[in-house]
């Protein structure tokens, strides 16, 4: 248990602090293995002395390990089965949940029930200028990554029909990058294709977006919502059908690891479970993505794309690649890696996977005793018909039966 204090800028009410710091002070001098530089409790006669930089606080009892939750259940059922579509790797899952090997009954990675690829995963490492793209520190504010990040945002708007959900790495770095594209007029291009609407750290803000999000893709105007890895669009809203029609990544979402709380949890999953923080930051990083992209397919009619924008994607692949499910990777075009991933690149290869199943698929129409022959009918054309939207159509040529 790690008890965590930060400063606020106004002070609150303390006088029930002093039980509380007590209790932590206790429990620090009576568990052996308690270390010291693990906790800190302000004290609630600071502020009554005066000095209010000091005074005020908020004690965080952060949990690090999922063991806790978890144990109980392993205890008092038999069997447990655990199913995910983000369940990997299972090793790292198995340390963090205590779970022996001799545990395992047997474990499975089921493919995707599906007649065909419904996702088009895709990596794009450069703008079309040829500037790498990539949200590391030192070059995710450079003016050229950021327009070649909007850039490939209006280019997929502008070739990818009804909706399309953008993911940042934060809040922060999309607030940014959204004042400059409005300032480079790359706002204004998106605009033209696609209504805008932006993620609040607000639940009940969001919850609105996206409502008009889908109220607009359903008038056919086409929409796009910029919203945030690990944020409430990305983990608890499904996008199906038309709602969600491509993502784009931008960047690879690393968690702040010099938050307190974050260099804390890093540390005790090296001391206790001898897990690399670098290790666990990638799985953490690959888990948001594959959430990410999990929004749009929850259905066997669904298609879409997804652009993992950054080039890191490309130079750490195969460390990638092993932390994304089977049904993302399975996917993966062969020329992947050895193909053109600037942005006209990806834009080319969404094209040509959109011509391919943005048509109806897969549906026979018998009526009045003709049987139909093998053909193709545009998906406008047949929700026009009242048809559902699946892949291929089986036109009718009026053969006697």
């Amino acid at each position: 248990m790690y008890a965590l204090v930060r400063s606020l800028p106004t002070p609150l009410s303390l006088f029930r602090l002093g039980s509380v710091c007590q209790y932590l002070e206790a429990l620090a001098l009576a568990a052996e293995d308690v270390e010291a530089e693990y906790y800190s409790v302000c004290d609630p006669d600071v502020y009554n002395q005066g000095d209010k930089e000091r005074g005020g606080g908020v004690i965080r009892l952060i949990c690090v390990s999922p063991r806790v939750a978890m144990e109980p259940v392993f205890e008092l059922y038999r069997h447990t089965l655990l199913m995910s579509g983000t369940l990997l790797p299972f090793s790292m899952y198995q340390t963090l949940l205590g779970i022996r090997d001799a545990q395992i009954a047997c474990t499975a990675d089921i493919a995707m029930v599906t007649q065909h690829r419904p996702v088009l995963p895709l990596v794009c490492t450069k703008g079309t200028d040829q500037v790498p793209v990539s949200t590391k520190f030192d070059a995710r504010h450079a003016s050229n990554v950021v327009k070649n990040y909007g850039l490939l945002v209006s280019s997929v708007c502008n070739s990818v029909p009804d909706g399309v959900i953008v993911f940042f790495p934060s809040f922060s770095y999309m607030q940014s990058a959204l004042v400059e594209w409005n300032t480079q007029g790359i706002l204004s291009q998106i605009t033209a294709s696609k209504l805008p609407f932006v993620e609040s750290s607000d639940p009940l803000f969001t919850d609105a977006a996206v409502r008009m999000y889908k109220t607009t893709v359903d008038t056919g105007r086409g929409a796009v919502l910029f919203s945030v890895c690990r944020g409430r669009s990305s983990e608890g809203v499904d996008f199906t059908g038309s709602y969600g029609r491509a993502v784009v990544v931008v960047g690879v979402p690393y968690v702040y690891r010099e938050s307190l709380s974050m260099h804390c949890r890093l540390q005790y999953y090296e001391q206790v479970h001898s897990i690399n923080p670098g290790e666990y930051l990638r799985f953490d990083a690959m888990r948001a993505v594959s959430q990410c992209i999990g929004r749009v397919n929850r259905g066997k009619e669904d298609y879409s794309c997804a652009i993992l924008a950054d080039q890191r994607y490309m130079e750490q692949k195969t460390k990638f690649e092993s932390l994304l499910p089977s049904w993302v990777t399975s996917a993966l075009r062969p020329e992947i890696g050895r193909g053109d991933t600037s942005t006209s690149g990806v834009i080319g290869q969404i094209e040509q996977f959109l011509m391919r199943w943005g048509r109806i698929e897969t549906v026979e129409w018998k009526q009045d005793g003709f049987v139909d022959e093998v053909g193709t009918l545009a998906a406008p054309e047949a929700r026009a018909l009242g048809l559902s939207a699946v892949d291929e159509y089986r036109a009718e040529t009026h053969t006697q039966g």
